[in-house]
């Protein structure tokens, strides 16, 4: 493949201890790195912008790429010139910008409304066609949302609300991107209580635990006092999903600081009581040990004065400096070295320290951030290679299941042959996650990883449900009748009703 002439090197340069990230810096590197690794120059991009309607000169487009301006119609022009599918690099942009307090407005939000009943039906017909794409879905979310013209009754939207979720929560790459933006852009509208009462709905399904990670940050984009309480109510759930879901979802709050003192103390008084009936070193009680280190500092040194127990270690990087005196982050600059010659172009730093995020930060939405930005770059499938290769080949567990959950967070869709391979390498007595980089992947899910479905570790049980599901295996039907656990009974039934991963 050509590759464009490549302009000054983009760089995040904030401290990694922070929490925080050069937001324009991430928006302009994934511009550039789409336009540099097809080929197109400035002058070609532009001509190529004219041609979709988002005319932009030469000098303007380089320092929008350098600057990372965010314009959702240039966004979307870049999707066009380059022959990417819709959303698939502004939905992960939103995402970014909705999980961080200083990221910039997007100049230009709008999608242009329909201008007619004809151009509406065509918004709306998709999503009754039976496989609607994320693009699609997109499309109809802003047009909704914008409060103009054009509308539903909420009858109707409801069940499109519930399919979209449902696709949601299925979804992996792009589609899960793009699905995700249209419902946190349904969840700020003024169809915010459907998609608030579907996400409630779906969360009270039994068999529906593991889907509570990504549900419930859908529910708290509108962070009402109702619905703070609610999910950290959750966090003394009896599923370890569904507390690791509370838990994530009121980090990503923290990150943006939108909530009060008052708010904090609700969420401060449910980690003590959670924490007081979790057992020591469970998945439970580190998810809980993972919210308190985010929490601000003085509603955290309350909680800690009332705990009855010290709290769990959670893993992290050896150390936070940016430089290779860190092995942790000179191992992440090695990933970007061997990710770039793969794919071709410069070298590109940024790469190293999204694999630092994705791979070693302990605090999730930090750690979603860099996965997510890997996942659009058009270096993921050289990442994926790496962080498999990471996996097995390193010294250390921080590092080995670090790639592992970067990868489930990666939701590469693909790669089924190198899946495949990597799998019975991977130490999944260690590493449970690795069947859902499987699930990602689409392979068939062999007999002998089938059984564990009645072994006795409930998360591994969960994971390879939900690897038959998202392949739509034929023993989903036999689960329902002969599965041990009952949730394991209620999720096969779910499956079967909601088969298959869903990947456009």
């Amino acid at each position: 493949m050509p590759v464009a002439r490549p302009s000054e090197t983009i760089v995040d340069r904030t401290p990694l201890t922070t929490g925080r990230v050069d937001v324009g810096s991430r928006i302009g590197w994934l511009l550039r790195s789409h336009r540099v690794l097809a080929g197109v120059g400035l002058a070609s991009m532009s001509r190529r912008l004219a041609d979709v309607g988002v005319p932009r000169g030469v000098s303007a487009l380089s320092g929008l790429e350098r600057r990372g301006d965010r314009n959702g119609r240039i966004i979307d022009g870049y999707e066009q010139a380059l022959e990417l599918a819709p959303g698939s690099l502004r939905a992960p942009i939103d995402m970014l910008c909705r999980n961080l307090r200083d990221a910039p407005v997007d100049d230009e939000p709008s999608t242009p409304p329909p201008v007619d009943l004809r151009e509406f039906d065509a918004v709306v017909e998709p999503l009754w066609s039976g496989s609607p794409s994320g693009g699609e879905w997109l499309r109809w979310a802003r047009v909704l949302a914008s409060a103009g013209r054009w509308g539903l009754p909420t009858r109707v939207v409801e069940p499109l609300v519930a399919e979209l979720l449902h696709e949601m929560v299925r979804s992996v790459g792009p589609a899960f991107a793009t699905r995700y933006v249209a419902l946190t852009t349904l969840r700020r509208s003024d169809y915010g209580g459907v998609v608030e009462d579907a996400v409630r709905s779906l969360v009270a399904t039994p068999g529906t635990e593991p889907f509570a990670v990504n549900a419930l940050t859908i529910a708290v984009e509108e962070p009402t006092p109702q619905v703070v309480a609610w999910v950290a109510s959750l966090l003394s759930h009896p599923s370890e999903w569904v507390v690791t879901g509370a838990s994530y979802s009121l980090q990503t709050l923290r990150v943006v600081d939108a909530l009060d003192e008052e708010t904090w103390a609700v969420v401060g008084r449910e980690v003590v009581r959670a924490h007081r009936a979790a057992t020591g070193g469970s998945a439970t009680s580190r998810a809980l040990t993972t919210l308190l280190r985010t929490l601000p500092a003085t509603e955290r040194r309350e909680v800690q004065q009332r705990l009855d127990r010290p709290v769990d270690a959670v893993p992290g990087p050896a150390s936070w400096t940016a430089d290779e005196t860190n092995v942790h982050y000179a191992t992440c600059v090695d990933l970007a070295a061997r990710a770039v010659e793969r794919t071709g172009g410069e070298a590109q730093p940024m790469l190293a320290r999204l694999f630092f995020e994705a791979v070693y930060d302990f605090r999730t939405p930090v750690s979603e951030i860099g996965a997510k930005s890997l996942m659009a770059s058009p270096y993921i499938l050289a990442a994926q290679d790496c962080l498999m290769e990471l996996a097995l080949e390193a010294d250390d567990a921080a590092s080995r299941q670090g790639a592992v959950r970067a990868l489930v967070r990666c939701q590469v869709p693909g790669r089924e042959q190198q899946v495949e391979e990597w799998l019975p390498r991977v130490d999944t007595d260690a590493v449970p996650a690795a069947f859902t980089v499987a699930a990602n992947a689409g392979i068939a899910v062999p007999d002998a990883h089938l059984a564990a479905v009645d072994g006795p570790d409930e998360d591994v049980s969960l994971r390879v449900l939900e690897w038959v599901g998202m392949a739509g295996g034929p023993a989903l039907a036999g689960l329902v009748e002969t599965a041990t656990r009952p949730v394991v009974r209620a999720g096969a039934r779910w499956w079967l009703d909601h088969p298959g991963r869903v990947v456009l």
